[in-house]
């Protein structure tokens, strides 16, 4: 498995990184299979690892153009399915968690 950041392979490289990692062959393991070329100070927080899952998934734009399909801004939308089951709850639970991240 790679490194995720710089910060975790300088934690990787402590006593208690080795230690948790099952000794230095498993660190050496790790840096084997890590690209340093283009390796974050920090790794990114959960919520763009979200977005770019959705990228990769291809259902970026989808709960928006849910909310275009039925009239609805997309926070009236999310509002409204919040409590919905399955996929229509989950993405519109999400969309209120990035729409309250981005005011702050």
């Amino acid at each position: 498995m790679p490194w995720k950041s710089k910060k975790q392979q300088a934690w990787g490289h402590t006593a208690a990184g080795q230690k948790a990692l099952g000794g230095s062959a498993a660190v050496s393991e790790w840096d084997s299979a890590t690209n340093f070329s283009g390796l974050p100070e920090k790794k990114m927080g959960w919520m763009q690892d979200e977005s770019d899952r959705e990228k990769s998934a291809g259902t970026k734009g989808k709960f928006s153009g849910a909310a275009a399909k039925a009239g609805k801004s997309t926070a009236a939308y999310a509002e409204e399915k919040k409590g919905a089951p399955g996929k229509a709850g989950q993405r519109a639970r999400m969309a209120l968690m990035f729409a309250k991240a981005r005011k702050g």
